[in-house]
């Protein structure tokens, strides 16, 4: 509890109570919280805990972890409230996650604004009292980036545990939702060249290899009970086509995203610029980039483009395909703004210095 301030903690409680206060009031809406609410039914009604099953039918898009862990809840009663409760764990843990990390790499006051800039984004806060697998999926991912950093970072014993974790982190959610979670480790992938050494290397062919331990089972047994037709709904029908069409009516401009960041982080969504203008300033003077010197930035920083470029490109372009990207996002904003008020700070203390010598004169 020492790492946690009195400010985050009365943060995390409002936000907890605000959501748990009327979770169950309302019926789940069509579509998607009733059908993984019957995912979740269904599966313990008939048996069937290989795949998702919806009335019969065998739903081969996603992978079943969603459904395997909403078991537990529903110990407790089948209703809205039960069923909605794991998204709410996964929120608060994203909320905690985000300052734990900000405050370690940075500082508190990154940390708090952090987790304010991720609450004025209105699609986080509705999906946290949502059954989707959009939480989960955003904080298996967080935490997953989360131990492969700290794993590299100098003086950490036992660097090894925190590769395995990354690795099993990144599969499980992969096991959420699927596939989309490799475009962070594609990100990863492209940071190690920002200080690049051998043993990173090494280490991030270990999560690669940890991730496909985790995956490969559930992927290899479905693919031998469903053959051909688990390729045509899991590959074809649910990723192939839904990067080259805009299916179930999804049809955005290529902008859209960029347009949905804008209305949920406006105005925050301007210090967006102050880092790299910075940067290049510093480039001028120096003449280095400073990857060393910044690269926990850099590699954030990473972690917002690449995805949001993944994204883009996919043309079924949907608001909460974003919000892996939330986290990230909202501790690069903090951090810019702090940047900001310690530069303001720096020049006007300056500037009084300045004053106050020449009025002595």
């Amino acid at each position: 509890m020492k790492r946690f301030s009195k400010l985050f903690l009365f943060i995390f409680a409002f936000f907890a109570f605000s959501m748990l206060l009327h979770l169950g009031r309302d019926l789940l809406f069509d579509w998607d919280e009733c059908l993984y609410g019957q995912y979740a039914k269904e599966m313990v009604q008939s048996g069937h805990f290989l795949t998702n099953i919806w009335n019969g039918y065998i739903d081969l898009q996603k992978p079943p972890l969603y459904s395997w862990l909403l078991q537990l809840p529903l110990l407790f009663g089948r209703n809205e409230f039960t069923l909605r409760i794991l998204t709410v764990f996964g929120a608060l843990g994203i909320i905690t996650s985000t300052y734990l990390f900000a405050k370690k790499y940075f500082s508190e006051f990154v940390a708090i604004l952090s987790v304010l800039i991720l609450l004025c984004a209105e699609l986080f806060v509705i999906y946290s009292t949502k059954m989707t697998t959009d939480m989960l999926y955003t904080l298996f991912i967080f935490l997953g980036v989360w131990s492969w950093l700290h794993s590299g970072q100098k003086g950490v014993s036992r660097s090894k545990i925190y590769v395995l974790c990354s690795g099993i982190l990144f599969g499980l959610a992969i096991m959420v939702k699927g596939i989309g979670a490799l475009q962070f480790l594609l990100a990863l992938f492209i940071a190690l060249f920002l200080n690049f050494n051998k043993k990173r290397l090494l280490d991030f062919i270990r999560v690669c290899a940890i991730c496909a331990a985790v995956v490969i089972p559930w992927h290899l047994i479905t693919y031998l009970t469903y053959g051909d037709r688990f390729i045509k709904v899991y590959i074809f029908d649910n990723i192939i086509k839904r990067s080259r069409y805009p299916i179930e009516f999804h049809r955005e401009r290529i902008w859209f995203y960029f347009v949905l960041l804008y209305r949920e982080l406006s105005p925050w969504i301007f210090a967006f610029f102050i880092f790299p203008i910075t940067s290049f300033f510093n480039l001028l003077k120096t003449k280095k980039w400073g990857f060393k010197k910044y690269e926990m930035v850099y590699t954030i920083l990473l972690l917002i483009i690449i995805p949001l470029a993944s994204i883009t490109r996919v043309q079924t372009r949907i608001a909460w395909y974003a919000l892996p990207i939330y986290p990230f996002l909202a501790i690069y904003l903090a951090y810019n703004l702090d940047l900001l008020i310690r530069r303001l700070s720096n020049n006007l203390t300056h500037k009084s210095k300045t004053t106050l010598i020449l009025y002595s004169i």
